[in-house]
């Protein structure tokens, strides 16, 4: 459950632009640190789901409730994973067509 929290506490960093404005102002961050946690957390809800799958194709898993919990987290945090991924290639191409 803490998981689910954590990762809630992400997406309010993403978009709360106070947030933003905090943790830009350290000079040590590279500009999508951000974005690679993203991706490093949904990786790990996908492995994590799918060793819950295996274990429940093996009879070891504990409940079933918990199981399609965590499918479900790992789809919410993929479809949130390709929004972002969305924005970010709209803004690039906004810049690209943008004359100098």
């Amino acid at each position: 459950m803490s998981a689910a929290i954590q990762a809630v506490a992400a997406v309010n960093s993403i978009t709360d632009p106070q947030a933003a404005g905090a943790a830009g102002a350290s000079a040590s961050q590279r500009p999508f640190d951000q974005v690679e946690k993203l991706v490093t957390d949904v990786n790990d809800k996908l492995v994590d789901a799918d060793s819950q799958v295996r274990n429940l194709a093996l009879g070891q898993a504990g409940s079933l409730h918990e199981v399609m919990f965590s499918l479900q987290a790992a789809q919410l945090s993929t479809e949130l994973m390709v929004q972002v991924r969305n924005r970010l290639v709209d803004a690039y191409q906004d810049l690209m067509r943008m004359q100098i």
